[in-house]
């Protein structure tokens, strides 16, 4: 079986979740510390079986994972989180206060899926089980977690949802960003904004990059997808990517009117055809083009 996972120094370690759909398009990050490891996001629940076998090849002993941070409630970030904590028991899952429910009772959430993806994809995204509220406990904004030789400090990172959370890993200074930046999959043939329906709010993306950057990063874990070390102007170009494609949303919403025909448009011009790139790419631009249309 094809290893899943790869080791990205200083104890840190990327997880390919094997998505349903493609590989190299969802990671979720594992951390050593010396009050125990730290998993940051789960993948969907029919990934489970990937991260949790990528868990036990890094050498975490089931009572060693301590924590499961949670990005935000979206089932490519949270969907196995009730595999990951049965197989875990003393591992507690953190989450912002918005995300604390679905947590809990997932069902508005998955249903939420189900009216945007389809029954299909829902089924291949294996929907979400709810887990224990003991299981479960709220961060706030600015809390440091001390972890012995390592601190985690977690800011709320709102705009793509507002149950956006990440992290930064100190000292090193990696910064777990969740989709609080643009997806960098090598699948795209150029950076996308992740601007998701129905709640992408454009200025509260813009002040969570500045947050993102404010840590000084040395290195970015991004979900979609693997690490980056970011460049001087970093924030910048983040800024340009998101400004850029709203603006080119804005003007088709103008022409076309109807938010399915933008993202056709947008495949088509943008990203050299709708033919020529494979299906998670279409369905990512269809949907960002709907998320930001509905913003505007």
């Amino acid at each position: 079986m094809t290893k899943n996972w790869s080791n990205l120094g200083n104890e840190v370690y990327l997880i390919d979740t094997v998505g349903p759909f493609f590989p190299r398009t969802i990671a979720s990050y594992l951390v050593r510390s010396e009050r125990g490891w730290v998993l940051f996001d789960t993948g969907y629940s029919s990934s489970a079986r990937h991260v949790l076998r990528a868990v036990r090849e890094v050498g975490v002993r089931p009572e060693e994972l301590r924590l499961v941070v949670v990005t935000h409630a979206h089932l490519d970030h949270c969907g196995a989180l009730a595999e990951v904590l049965e197989h875990h028991p003393r591992a507690k899952a953190l989450v912002h206060e918005r995300a604390y429910r679905y947590m809990v009772d997932p069902e508005r959430l998955v249903e939420s899926v189900r009216s945007l993806f389809g029954e299909e994809n829902l089924r291949r995204m294996g929907g979400m089980r709810g887990v224990p509220e003991e299981r479960v406990e709220v961060v706030d904004d600015g809390a440091e977690l001390p972890l012995g030789d390592r601190t985690l400090r977690i800011f709320y990172t709102p705009g793509h949802a507002p149950h956006h959370l990440s992290a930064s890993i100190d000292p090193l200074r990696y910064v777990v960003t969740g989709d609080a930046v643009a997806h960098r999959s090598p699948l795209f043939p150029r950076p996308i904004p992740p601007t998701v329906p129905p709640r992408f709010d454009l200025e509260s993306y813009l002040r969570s990059l500045k947050r993102v950057f404010e840590h000084e990063p040395k290195l970015l874990l991004r979900p979609h997808y693997g690490p980056g070390t970011p460049p001087e102007n970093a924030l910048e170009d983040e800024v340009e990517v998101v400004t850029r494609w709203m603006e080119r949303v804005r003007h088709l919403k103008g022409e076309l009117g109807d938010p399915f025909s933008i993202g056709w448009r947008i495949l088509d011009e943008d990203f050299g055809g709708r033919d020529k790139v494979v299906s998670y790419v279409r369905d990512a631009v269809r949907v960002f083009a709907l998320g930001a249309y509905l913003s505007l």
